[in-house]
């Protein structure tokens, strides 16, 4: 059972302004390294803007992925990044769904993919 279907498993989280993060759901004060802690002890957390009400879950979640496990960026290829970054804030859903032969493409100037032997 993955923490999404048990409500018991969600982290409600509210950022204030002072850059502080509080945990709604246990009546704390949180960190980023408590978020990262709780999500690998299997909670999800569901972030809010405190003033606007705004969903900013996946920002918070990068943002930890940045700090506590960037290694973990590799698994993305860079012409996912650089797709992301061009595309206009209504597409970047749909330019995040990205084939997956995207993925398997090699980098320039690595030795990985197929190479026509020289005649």
């Amino acid at each position: 059972m993955n923490a999404s279907s048990d409500p018991d498993r969600v982290l409600r989280i509210r950022k204030y302004p002072n850059r502080r993060y509080y945990d709604s759901t246990r009546s704390r004060h949180l960190t980023l390294e408590g978020m990262y802690s709780a999500i690998r002890g299997g909670y999800d957390v569901e972030v809010t803007d405190s003033e606007t009400g705004r969903d900013i879950t996946s920002r918070v979640l990068a943002q930890i992925l940045i700090e506590f496990s960037p290694a973990k960026l590799t698994v993305f290829p860079p012409a996912l990044f650089h797709r992301l970054l061009r595309s206009e804030d209504a597409r970047a859903r749909d330019v995040a769904l990205v084939p997956a032969t995207l993925a398997e493409r090699p980098r320039p100037g690595s030795d990985s993919g197929s190479k026509r032997p020289r005649r």
